[in-house]
């Protein structure tokens, strides 16, 4: 490896430990003994070849490879979501009876954790619980009534 490729493998690690810690950036430099411009200067190029900075959108369900996962409503509707790259931004579009609505949630820490998807639709409780940060671990769900 050579000594660009070396010196880009540690930037993008301290970028990521930095992301990973919480702190502030100034906090980070000062506690990792990095200078502020040169932290920023590398924080910026990372953003450049970073394709989730600029805004493009992966699937929930790789395997399906569709860009789009539905939710069913009780009452039939369908919810359809979108997530980018790092998880930290989702769309919901869903039609309403004068035209579509688009929701949009930015998160400023933590990512968005979406629950497993079968047949390429989500439950709403499941939704609800992923817009949260609701995370579960271990669950068991009694029989309930359905249509189908």
């Amino acid at each position: 490896m050579n000594n660009i490729e070396e010196k880009r493998e540690r930037m993008l690690s301290m970028i990521a430990d930095w992301h990973q810690s919480g702190k502030s950036k100034k906090a980070y430099c000062a506690e990792n003994g990095i200078n502020e411009a040169t932290f920023y200067y590398w924080f910026s190029r990372s953003k450049e070849n970073d394709t989730a900075a600029r805004g493009s959108f992966i699937t929930i369900d790789k395997a399906r490879g569709k860009s789009d996962v539905e939710i069913i409503y009780p009452n039939g509707g369908k919810v359809f979501i979108f997530l980018n790259r790092s998880r930290t931004h989702m769309k919901l579009l869903h039609w309403e009876k004068g035209g579509f609505v688009l929701y949009y949630k930015r998160l400023e820490s933590g990512t968005f954790m979406p629950p497993s998807v079968k047949n390429g639709e989500l439950s709403w409780s499941d939704l609800v619980l992923m817009v949260e940060g609701i995370q579960v671990v271990k669950s068991i769900q009694k029989r309930r009534f359905s249509l189908a």
